[in-house]
């Protein structure tokens, strides 16, 4: 059976809408919210929704706001036996400004204490991966963790789909990042770990350079993406990267897109579906979270 070993974090959002243009240094008239968050638990709830098996292993608070991530979890089918429940600091905090048209205007965030999923991972990695049919990280935990499954992984033969948190881990190690079945990023996050800026959006260069990446680390598959300007794809069978476009839609909120767009992507590769047909489809789960005022693909109907 095909089941996905999920490796993230926690966090709450705490999210404020500005109703106006922001003004960052006025007070702004708005409305906040307190949302379930975190690259890990959003990508565990877009797979969900997605109907794609998946056991996600994380820490949480033993708080009521901690039982109270798990029970949603619990809503779409989502294995939560390896999410690890501890006193305080198992889940971070996001905080999160939002301008009048969605955009992001500014952010503070807060991580998790990282021991907790250190001592998880010390008794249990190797029992989660082995029972597993894939594993899907948030790379940027920290780097003793994500070393330590990537390694057990690749022994076990165990194909990884990848995607950035912070970079932190990246930019420090990308060899964490050799022979990955798939690699996910965007824009921004690519020139920094290319080392490299794509000017004025050149997409022959943003083609060359995610060739060029992937052959040198041996990535059977990566895809960069570029927000509402579409997504470059490459993978070892083609002659050179592709450029896919997508559609404008309605923004509303674009917190959560990337994960969205990773859950849909990596649920279509692990049916086996083609590199191509399984962009298609991360772009339209992306297209609807952006939509919605969620963060995750929450209603998404599958056709």
């Amino acid at each position: 059976m095909q089941e996905i070993a999920l490796f993230g974090t926690v966090f709450i959002d705490i999210k404020g809408f500005s109703k106006n243009k922001y003004d960052p240094v006025g007070r702004n008239v708005g409305n906040v919210q307190f949302i379930h968050g975190g690259v890990g638990r959003n990508v565990a709830e877009d797979m969900g929704v997605l109907g794609t098996p998946v056991t996600f292993v994380s820490t949480v608070d033993d708080t009521a706001m901690g039982i109270d991530v798990e029970k949603r979890l619990w809503e779409y089918n989502i294995n939560t036996e390896y999410l690890k429940k501890v006193e305080q600091n198992g889940m971070g905090m996001f905080m999160a400004i939002l301008d009048n048209n969605g955009d992001l205007a500014g952010s503070i965030s807060s991580p998790p204490d990282f021991i907790f999923f250190e001592t998880l991972l010390e008794e249990k990695c190797e029992e989660i991966i082995k029972r597993s049919s894939h594993v899907a990280l948030e790379i940027d935990l920290n780097q003793k963790i994500s070393r330590k499954i990537v390694d057990t992984a690749n022994r076990l033969k165990k194909p990884i789909y990848g995607l950035p948190g912070n970079l932190s881990v990246i930019l420090a190690d990308k060899d964490i990042l050799m022979g990955m079945e798939c690699f996910i990023c965007n824009d921004i996050e690519a020139e920094k770990i290319f080392d490299c800026s794509f000017g004025n959006d050149d997409l022959d260069l943003i083609k060359a350079e995610v060739e060029n990446f992937a052959n040198k680390m041996e990535i059977k598959s990566m895809i960069v993406t570029m927000g509402e300007k579409g997504a470059v794809y490459y993978q070892k069978s083609m002659a050179e990267a592709v450029y896919h476009k997508v559609n404008p839609v309605k923004m509303i909120d674009s917190t959560g897109a990337g994960d969205s767009f990773f859950s849909g992507v990596v649920s279509a590769l692990v049916q086996n579906k083609p590199l191509e047909e399984a962009v298609k489809f991360g772009s339209e789960v992306a297209a609807y979270t952006i939509q919605s005022a969620e963060s995750t693909c929450v209603g998404f109907n599958l056709k």
